[in-house]
């Protein structure tokens, strides 16, 4: 039933009024045939800089910017004959971002139909997700887009170039000597200079290049439309800038910064944004092997025949050939594990076994992980190495019921899938998860401490134990613990070593000690070598230490549990 008396359609609009100044962040218009405004009312009137009553029977289109007024208009059209709708729109005044819903009203009449559009104020909730989607592209210290957007910004460019031909260049920059600036300096120091080495090379680099930060010291460029002499300009004049330009400081004296590069070039073969990096990554290492302070270019096969072989040539065969040895590992189970005794100090008695790799080499002979796991590292593979000891791992605590650690890299933690892989072969195995403490480094932790997190969480709810490895050996900062449901603390080698001849050392131990006693958390000490670091370490409280003096690593012998 309509209303039509004057009364009535009185009543009406008071009412209507009355409900829309109470909807906060929103506008109510009611309009009619003609398009006017019969009312602007709603709570977020002052927001929308908005005059309300003022507007009345002036044009809807009024309302938005110029640019949304047709397909206002038409909205509104459709409305009154009876069609409901939802659009964007963003107001004429203050510049505020809406979702319009538009829709015939039940008030009106056959002569005089009315319409109503409800306005819900998303500028906030817009600004919230661009700062988050920002987040997620761009590295927190600098600025500068991060390797996931980067690698979307190669793959796009490389579907460019298989329409249009190859052209453009990736550039590799890992600052030389960084960690020493970490390690002797602080984080804070090596913080300011990754940021004043973003600085020199934002003032290089050309609008259209994109320029990233990939993590820790490591930088990246792609050059759009280069050739590789081109490409090998920009490096070299890079290389200059940084040396003249970015100064780290020690003992308040400024030192030169200088950086390595490699350098791929866009060929005619197809290649991934991963693959790209790659061949960059590589021509970095010979840049590093070569000296550093200086540049390297990536040679494919047909170049290397052209160019020669050398030096560079060499140092790029010799990380190929232990990729490729580490992906035939992986896919023919070439790696064993080794186990370290992990000793209970006040009983003396073996509780369990840090797991070690090592990798099968011609007639079986082992072979170190020093020599191939930083491969591994620097080129993608190791978060399916971590998986395949994460496997291994806990397909032995179900055969031998025995307590093992596992040691993950920093690329694990932030795939956010391991917890789910760790719960599945764990159901699949029918292991007590209390069986299974996984170590991440604390520089691992601090880098990342949101995945970190992620990841603790994730195994403290499957049961598992979590432990903070080589604890200390970026000492400086506890304010990270009280974000990580750790349960153990494994203290620096470092520190463990050589305590019973440095006081330092026996405070350092003495004070994590401490901490992890408050906490109620455990503490491993490891390089435990003789009997009187033994001796010292338990009178200082230490739970749990490893080392030879208490057992070397070697092939496990272990009871087997019992039958499940």
């Amino acid at each position: 039933m309509h209303l039509t008396s004057t009364s009535s359609i009185a009543e009406r609009d008071a009412a209507y009024r009355a409900i829309a100044a109470g909807l906060p962040d929103m506008l109510v218009v009611v309009f009619d045939a003609d398009l006017r405004i019969r009312m602007l009312e709603g709570g977020g009137l002052a927001q929308a800089l908005l005059p309300g009553s003022a507007y009345e029977g002036r044009d809807v289109a009024i309302l938005v910017a110029p640019d949304a007024r047709e397909e206002t208009i038409i909205r509104h059209k459709a409305a009154l004959a009876g069609h409901r709708s939802t659009f964007p729109c963003t107001t004429v005044s203050g510049g505020r971002q809406y979702h319009v819903t538009v829709g015939p009203l039940d008030g009106g009449s056959a002569s005089d139909p009315l319409g109503i559009a409800v306005w819900h104020d998303v500028t906030d909730r817009n600004e919230v997700h661009a700062r988050l989607q920002h987040l997620a592209d761009h590295d927190p210290l600098t600025g500068l887009v991060n390797r996931r957007r980067f690698e979307q910004d190669i793959d796009h460019h490389l579907s460019l170039c298989r329409r249009y031909g190859p052209r453009g260049a990736v550039l590799l920059i890992d600052v030389d000597h960084f960690k020493y600036v970490n390690d002797t300096l602080g984080h804070a120091a090596g913080d300011e200079l990754i940021a004043q080495v973003a600085e020199a090379l934002q003032t290089r680099l050309r609008e259209s290049d994109v320029l990233a930060r990939l993590g820790g010291d490591e930088f990246a460029v792609l050059l759009p439309q280069v050739d590789l002499a081109g490409a090998e300009a920009v490096a070299e004049s890079l290389v200059a800038d940084l040396r003249g330009h970015a100064r780290g400081k020690e003992d308040d004296r400024p030192r030169p910064v200088t950086a390595s590069i490699g350098v791929a070039v866009v060929g005619p073969s197809e290649f991934s944004a991963n693959e790209l990096l790659t061949q960059a990554d590589l021509a970095m290492y010979d840049a590093k092997e070569a000296g550093r302070d200086q540049y390297a270019v990536y040679r494919d096969e047909a170049a290397e025949m052209e160019a020669g072989t050398g030096a560079e040539i060499a140092g790029i065969r010799t990380r190929v050939r232990w990729l490729d040895r580490v992906q035939v590992a992986l896919e023919q189970d070439r790696f064993v594990l080794h186990g370290q005794p992990i000793v209970e100090l006040a009983t003396g008695a073996t509780v369990g076994h840090e797991l070690l790799l090592r990798m099968l080499g011609e007639g079986d002979a082992l072979i170190p992980p020093v020599a191939f796991l930083p491969v591994a590292e620097r080129f993608g593979l190791i978060p399916a190495v971590d998986r395949w000891v994460i496997a291994k791992a806990i397909g032995l605590a179900a055969a031998h019921g025995s307590r093992f650690s596992i040691n993950l890299s920093a690329r694990s933690l932030a795939q956010t899938d391991l917890v789910d892989f760790i719960a599945d072969r764990i159901a699949g195995e029918k292991v007590d998860p209390s069986q299974l403490t996984f170590e991440i480094t604390e520089t691992a932790a601090v880098t990342n401490i949101a995945s970190a997190q992620t990841f603790a969480e994730g195994l403290h709810d499957l049961g598992c134990r979590l432990s903070l490895d080589d604890f200390g050996a970026g000492f400086g900062t506890f304010s990270y613990l009280k974000h990580l449901p750790f349960d153990e603390v494994k203290i620096d080698g470092e520190f463990v070593s050589g305590c019973t001849r440095s006081g330092f050392d026996q405070m350092v131990i003495d004070a994590v000690v401490r901490m992890a006693s408050t906490l109620g958390k455990t503490t491993v000490a490891e390089f435990t070598g003789d009997r009187e670091t033994t001796d010292l370490l338990r009178d200082a409280g230490v739970t749990y230490a490893q080392g030879f003096h208490l057992g070397r690593p070697g092939p496990l012998v272990l009871d087997r549990g019992p039958a499940r």
